[in-house]
């Protein structure tokens, strides 16, 4: 009777777990000031989940910030390497940095006009009481119910930005400079270089194993040419006899000499295509070709 109770509570206990994890996940968004984000689709009644996106907003001066993310999760048995992390996430941002970019102009310039106006009528001084300026609210226009956590920042972000140390004399410097009339090029905006190569060691050294792969295939593209080359030139008789012609020989045969070419030659181009990810890579034509893919997440009717 004993066994039977535990057989029946281990059948119960198992058929309440998949049960569970077949309801459906609910998609959370939590923003905790100032600027940490946790998304994540959670089970509805554990609220539970396997794997959680954190990401951070941290500013670095008036129209500029650095984002960083960080992937928790216990769904693969193994770490992913960083590097693979990395180019993933440089790909994904590229897709809407810049238009966020054309976006943060508006922004700054109706922040700016907000802070021009304080000024003159408060005497150029910068305001130390907590007030909102209703800037991005007026700016954005949020049509979706899934962006809420953008509403959330906007909101935040106009009630607090302009009590940051200088900021408003920075906007209005930057407004009289014709600086917030300007977006940079897409070549400065989405460069991966300078805005992560450069800080990040982890891709620094898988550049560096690149071009050490790149340099080594192209070492025994042309070692192998030259024997061959040697091998064609050279008396045959000469080429048989002795330990090194045998090895020569071995090294010489048509498989051989094709296989070591094509691994060369893939080597060399696979390591080139992943030295171009830490790169300028979101052009134009690039981001029209990205475009195409849309009706295949998002249908259109």
């Amino acid at each position: 009777t004993g066994v039977g109770n535990k057989k029946r509570k281990s059948k119960t206990k198992q058929d309440t777990s998949k049960k569970q994890e077949q309801e459906p996940k609910v998609a959370t968004t939590t923003f905790t000031a100032p600027n940490h984000v946790v998304m994540g689709r959670r089970n509805a009644t554990t609220g539970e989940t396997s794997f959680v996106t954190a990401f951070w907003i941290c500013p670095v001066g008036t129209g500029r910030s650095r984002f960083l993310s960080c992937s928790i999760g216990n769904a693969l048995p193994f770490s992913i390497p960083r590097w693979i992390v990395n180019v993933g996430l440089a790909n994904f941002i590229d897709q809407d940095t810049y238009l966020l970019m054309g976006q943060q102009r508006q922004a700054l310039l109706a922040e700016a006009k907000v802070a021009k106006e304080y000024y003159h009528r408060h005497l150029h001084t910068e305001p130390h009481k907590p007030f909102s300026s209703n800037v991005r609210k007026s700016t954005y226009v949020y049509r979706s119910p899934t962006e809420k956590m953008g509403i959330r920042l906007g909101a935040f972000w106009d009630s607090t930005l302009h009590r940051a140390p200088n900021r408003w004399k920075t906007l209005l410097q930057m407004e009289q400079r014709g600086t917030l009339e300007q977006i940079p090029p897409r070549r400065v905006v989405l460069d991966r270089e300078t805005q992560h190569l450069q800080i990040c060691p982890y891709s620094q050294k898988v550049v560096q194993n690149c071009q050490k792969i790149q340099t080594y295939s192209v070492l025994t593209f042309v070692l192998m040419a030259a024997l061959k080359l040697w091998a064609v030139t050279s008396k045959t008789a000469a080429i048989r006899t002795g330990m090194v012609g045998r090895i020569m020989n071995a090294w010489l045969k048509p498989g051989i000499m094709a296989g070591t070419t094509i691994v060369s030659v893939l080597a060399f181009w696979l390591s080139e295509k992943l030295r171009k990810e830490f790169y300028f890579k979101y052009d134009e034509s690039f981001r029209d070709k990205d475009l195409l893919n849309i009706p295949k997440l998002w249908l259109d009717h």
